[in-house]
């Protein structure tokens, strides 16, 4: 039996055509040279651009192709023109990559309470953004806790109090994973990768940037590729070298999240996790930390008395991927948590595979 991956939420299954269409590339690179190759796929890499354009709705000139969403979320910080004084808010179940970013650049922000049902205070959010704010960020679904967060209805608070506050979006475990719609969220900002749920090569990733916000951006890494982005601001955050040969897998796999449907994509995702909790509901010694009105394809779970750890070895002894998240995380530290067993599903995942998990687990 293969190894099933229920490890989405950190590296979903590649499709096998974004795989083929890499080694392709590389071929010909082999053939060609790395330039001249590029040169012959301009046409099918700027396609990347148009597939996943389409997926959240946006312009292609407003995508970067970076290589993951943490390197995305520092290159926007970082590339900001800062006003005196300024702050950014955030929620307390931001992602601790971001967290640290912020502190290392002695950023002062300020944290809206996300309580242990995946809600927060609408008074409190209208409370912390002041005449200093310049960003509000949001994680649209944790890696920690798969509740999903209502984007558009932060984008209406923030937008309702201040237009030109930059309203960005996490969206590493989202894009590919539910409908991620950039003009229905107001965002300006959205920022993902591509080895979760769009299913594409590892050291893949894009930002989006809403063109009206260009003139606060001066991007910290210049070559001859951007360095004249006030004049031509496309594709801004992206450099003259990078992974062609990646590039088009991730396009590839964009592609055939369109070709399904994002919509059925998430109705499936959602599906599973509501059958595998359904399966497990009467076992009184195992705990769900989502709100099931929040559900996403993300389920952290305890088992009492028996550690996540040794729970993830018990199961990959049983071919069965997993992960642990430790209570080192923001969320779990502010909220007192232990340790936690995550499991994540995508749509590919089948029936009898659940049915095989849930007797795993039963077992213990």
């Amino acid at each position: 039996m293969d190894y099933l991956n229920f490890n989405n939420a950190g590296s979903s299954r590649t499709f096998s055509s974004s795989n083929e269409a890499i080694i392709k590339y590389l071929e010909i690179e082999e053939k060609y040279g790395g330039y001249y190759c590029a040169d012959i796929y301009s046409d099918k890499l700027n396609k990347f651009y148009l597939n996943l354009s389409k997926l959240i709705n946006c312009k292609p000139s407003e995508i970067s192709f970076i290589a993951n969403t943490t390197l995305g979320f520092n290159l926007f910080i970082n590339s900001l023109k800062k006003n005196k004084n300024y702050n950014i808010v955030i929620f307390s179940n931001e992602y601790e990559s971001n967290i640290i970013c912020l502190r290392h650049n002695k950023i002062n922000f300020k944290v809206v309470r996300v309580d242990e049902d995946g809600n927060f205070d609408i008074n409190e959010l209208k409370s912390k953004i002041d005449k200093q704010t310049l960003i509000v960020n949001l994680c649209h679904i944790t890696s920690n806790i798969g509740n999903e967060n209502s984007a558009q209805e932060v984008g209406k608070i923030v937008k309702s109090i201040n237009p030109n506050i930059i309203y960005s979006i996490d969206a590493c475990q989202s894009v590919g994973h539910v409908d991620v719609n950039v003009k229905r969220f107001k965002c300006d900002v959205l920022i993902g990768s591509g080895r979760k749920f769009l299913r594409g090569p590892r050291g893949t990733g894009f930002i989006f940037l809403r063109g009206m916000k260009n003139l606060l951006i001066n991007p910290q890494i210049i070559d001859n590729h951007n360095f004249n982005h006030n004049v031509n601001p496309n594709h801004i955050f992206e450099n003259f070298e990078y992974s062609p040969a990646l590039k088009i897998g991730l396009s590839e796999s964009i592609k055939r999240i369109n070709d399904i449907g994002i919509m059925k994509v998430e109705r499936e995702i959602k599906l599973k996790s509501n059958y595998f909790r359904d399966k497990l509901k009467q076992k009184k010694n195992i705990f769900f930390y989502e709100n099931k009105k929040k559900i996403s394809g993300i389920n952290t779970l305890s088992i009492k008395n028996h550690s996540p750890k040794k729970i993830y070895n018990f199961l990959l002894s049983k071919k069965i991927l997993t992960s642990v998240v430790e209570k080192k995380n923001y969320f779990f530290n502010k909220n007192k948590k232990s340790d936690a067993l995550r499991i994540s599903f995508h749509y590919y995942n089948t029936y009898n595979q659940l049915d095989y998990l849930v007797k795993c687990i039963s077992r213990i």
